[in-house]
């Protein structure tokens, strides 16, 4: 949407005890994407373009997945971007990977690179790109 939203799925431990969370998250960028730009909405409201990962009740953050704007034109709004960055939420911290599927200036289509593979970044995401 324009305005910011969120969807949530729950995947219930139906009360089994875990210490890690093993997954692949693969997205494409469609159009003008805003990173972490959303630093006031809270962990229960929206705080990244993209997708994140959390547990419990409180939630918690584990990792997020934020669709940055343009690899390497001036908009990066990532995090670890060079160009435009933007501060992500303090629950978020480091745990994050920021990358753009969009290698210049915007345009209203889906973009065929995938996000957050570490591949084909540009030059203003480079730091986005190297797995902590």
């Amino acid at each position: 949407t324009t305005s910011g939203s969120c969807i949530s799925t729950t995947y219930p431990s139906e009360g089994i005890r875990y210490s890690e969370v093993c997954g692949k998250v693969i997205g494409y960028q469609l159009g003008y994407t805003t990173g972490a730009s959303y630093t006031s909405h809270g962990i229960n409201g929206f705080y990244i373009d993209g997708i994140s990962i959390t547990h419990g009740n409180p939630r918690s953050h584990i990792w997020s997945f934020i669709s940055g704007n343009q690899e390497s034109y001036r908009n990066s709004y990532c995090p670890c971007g060079t160009t435009n960055a933007k501060t992500a939420s303090s629950f978020v911290g480091n745990d994050y990977f920021c990358e753009s599927g969009c290698p210049g200036h915007w345009q209203k289509k889906l973009y065929t690179d995938p996000l957050w593979d570490g591949k084909q970044c540009g030059l203003i995401e480079k730091p986005c790109c190297l797995a902590p």
